[in-house]
């Protein structure tokens, strides 16, 4: 199953992500780090993939980069630390899932950074401790009742019908704005 989320103002549609940056808006965030725990699995490879389509496709000059978050927390925080001081650091995070997004939090946390004022950040999946950081993160948010029962549908009828082929369904995913987004640092301090 794949969903869709319209990211109109972090970045743009990646993998099973459904969304554009529009030229129009001087803000949106053009460098976009994309934060991922397991490259190895089927569904991180696709929205990799489609991420960086997505990047190249942009009618905007937009740098995406995907980094595997260390499994050691102490080299996971080198490894935001070394992005956002590098000669151009990301304007927005992206979390690829809330276990991503909460080590992420910390990290930024430790280092006294604040989003938006120094990233953006947004992180798929709706953390169930999302409401208590200040501001709150953007979230994408998965249909969960939806998924559950198309995944209850599609395996009794594969028990009916096993020799049909799977079928390929496509839900859409809710793209909560929350304050965790803003202006890229270039934007707000005029270069």
């Amino acid at each position: 199953m794949e969903c869709r989320a319209c990211l109109e103002h972090v970045g743009p549609p990646f993998g099973n992500f459904n969304g554009a940056l529009d030229p129009r808006r001087r803000e949106t965030d053009r460098r976009l780090l994309y934060i991922v725990r397991d490259r190895r699995l089927a569904i991180v490879q696709r929205r990799i993939e489609g991420f960086r389509e997505a990047c190249s496709a942009a009618r905007l000059d937009v740098a995406g980069i995907v980094i595997q978050r260390d499994r050691d927390d102490g080299s996971f925080a080198r490894q935001i630390a070394d992005a956002l001081a590098s000669r151009k650091p990301p304007t927005a995070i992206i979390a690829s899932n809330s276990a991503v997004a909460l080590a992420t939090v910390a990290i930024l946390q430790d280092m006294n950074g604040h989003w938006p004022r120094d990233v953006s950040l947004l992180a798929f999946d709706e953390p169930v401790w999302a409401n208590i950081v200040m501001p709150p993160p953007a979230v994408v948010r998965y249909p969960t009742q939806q998924l559950a029962a198309q995944a209850w549908k599609r395996l009794l009828e594969r028990l009916q019908a096993p020799d049909e082929r799977p079928k390929r369904v496509t839900l859409d995913t809710h793209l909560v704005l929350r304050e965790s987004l803003g202006p890229p640092r270039s934007l707000r301090h005029g270069r």
